[in-house]
């Protein structure tokens, strides 16, 4: 909205709360362009660990397809 906002904050605003909690979280890269460095971030229950990397790979098959 054209407002200055202090970096560090305004960038780790979405991921601080996984970290607090402790829960388990995967970043999958989602970009067609090479030259974008997008990702989706995906968090998921603590101690599903495994059910957490079964979704990510369930979404990087879907993503990944041109």
């Amino acid at each position: 909205n054209g407002n200055q906002v202090p970096t560090f904050p305004t960038f780790i605003r979405n991921t601080d709360l996984g970290s607090n909690l402790g829960v388990p979280g995967i970043s999958i890269p989602a970009y067609r362009d090479k030259s974008l460095p997008i990702g989706i971030e995906l968090d998921g229950i603590k101690n599903a660990d495994e059910e957490l990397l079964s979704l990510a790979k369930a979404v990087e098959a879907v993503i990944s397809k041109p």
